[in-house]
């Protein structure tokens, strides 16, 4: 399985004002480096861009300047290799599991049979081949979290992007999610950038955690996460991470005292 590079230069993104209002700038020069086979975490609070960004490198919206590189290779209007996952799943509620997970390929015209096996695999690989024939209304929060996921791979993106994915999950499904993430990880080596104001999440899931402001979005600080995993909330390496990229959100005003 392949993962992508993704190198971001001077990216702009300005939004007309509508009823006569101002012009809106989201992103203002923001350059980001993502390794291929990395796990980078954005970190900010809410309105600082960060779906904005992540639509952007999806193809679903054109910068106003600045570039976009996967692989090295400019980021045009056409298809890029790249699977989402949001808080909203948008599973369709009338399709089974299996469905879901295989309408991607469905799309790219892959024949049946093929696509069901591929989406068998993915099923069982995320503990899932039992709720096959089941719909989303069927499933927990959690398995329905885990099928989204399923379906944004199946297809075999080099590039994950995840917005947010467990913010509307309790506590407890959250953390068994962000195991099975870094497992899941650690076994396939996907490269993924993932969004979250959840400072905690970020250092215990990533590689690196990329610090940013609020809009117009720039980069703070960029902070390598050097603790081998799994690795514990309470642990005091940790604790010094998490403090790290708080002081850095309040020295910029970014977080009220």
């Amino acid at each position: 399985m392949m993962s992508a590079s993704l190198s971001i230069h001077a990216l702009r993104k300005v939004f007309a004002g509508l009823n006569g209002q101002a012009p809106a700038t989201i992103l203002d020069g923001l350059d980001l480096n993502v390794p291929a086979g990395s796990f980078v975490s954005l970190v900010g609070l809410n309105g600082s861009g960060k779906t904005t960004l992540l639509r952007l490198i999806a193809g679903l919206d054109a910068p106003t300047t600045g570039e976009i590189r996967i692989n090295g290779e400019l980021a045009g209007s056409g298809p890029r290799p790249v699977g989402m996952v949001s808080q909203e799943l948008a599973l369709l509620p009338w399709r089974t599991t299996l469905g879901n997970v295989e309408l991607g390929l469905e799309l790219q015209g892959m024949a049946r049979h093929e696509r069901w096996e591929r989406a068998m695999d993915m099923l069982r690989l995320f503990g899932l081949e039992g709720c096959a024939s089941q719909y989303p209304r069927e499933l927990s929060g959690g398995m329905r979290q885990k099928a989204a996921i399923a379906r944004a791979l199946v297809a075999g993106p080099e590039l994950l992007l995840m917005d947010e994915p467990f913010s509307a999950l309790d506590c407890q499904i959250r953390s068994r999610l962000q195991r099975f993430l870094v497992e899941l990880w650690t076994r396939r080596r996907d490269t993924v950038l993932f969004v979250t104001h959840d400072i905690e999440e970020a250092v215990i899931l990533s590689d690196t955690v990329v610090v940013i402001s609020q809009a117009p979005t720039r980069v703070l600080e960029v902070i390598s996460v050097d603790m081998p995993r799994p690795r514990e909330r309470t642990a005091v390496r940790t604790n010094e991470l998490r403090r790290r990229v708080l002081s850095v959100l309040k020295s910029m005003g970014e977080v009220r005292r």
